[in-house]
């Protein structure tokens, strides 16, 4: 209601011809800058679903490694915390993080086919809903 952000229709990228009988001074939906505006709700989305679990793994799985003995030889070296951080302990924690994202592949394209319909997105999610319900065979 208060259309702060755009919640329910797609904007493409190019910029489509202004209709002959268009009021003056109006501009249609196109532009890279309105594509972006129009996906922040659905990238938002998306990444609600998945990020509480991959933060939760990547917690659990750096407590395990910042008790390695190689992150106490970094900071016995006088590495910095933040680079004992990043440079070493990140980097095998993000280990289980690969595998879970490539076993969570088809959810994730599931959890894409429910947005794009939710969101009036054009693509595969329009697509199958219009195969499995059977308006295709109705037309």
């Amino acid at each position: 209601r208060w259309r702060y952000i755009p919640y329910g229709a797609y904007c493409p990228i190019h910029k489509p011809p202004v209709a002959p009988g268009a009021p003056p001074g109006f501009t249609p939906c196109g532009g890279v800058a309105n594509w972006a505006w129009h996906l922040l709700l659905p990238s938002l989305t998306f990444a609600v679903l998945f990020a509480a679990l991959y933060v939760r793994v990547l917690r659990t799985t750096l407590i395990d490694v910042l008790d390695e003995p190689y992150i106490a030889t970094a900071r016995a070296k006088g590495a910095s915390e933040p680079r004992v951080l990043l440079r070493h302990a990140l980097r095998n924690a993000l280990r289980p993080i690969l595998t879970m994202t490539g076993m969570e592949a088809g959810m994730a394209v599931s959890a894409l086919l429910y947005i794009e319909v939710v969101f009036g997105i054009p693509g595969l999610g329009r697509l199958s809903l219009t195969a499995f319900s059977g308006d295709a065979l109705m037309r």
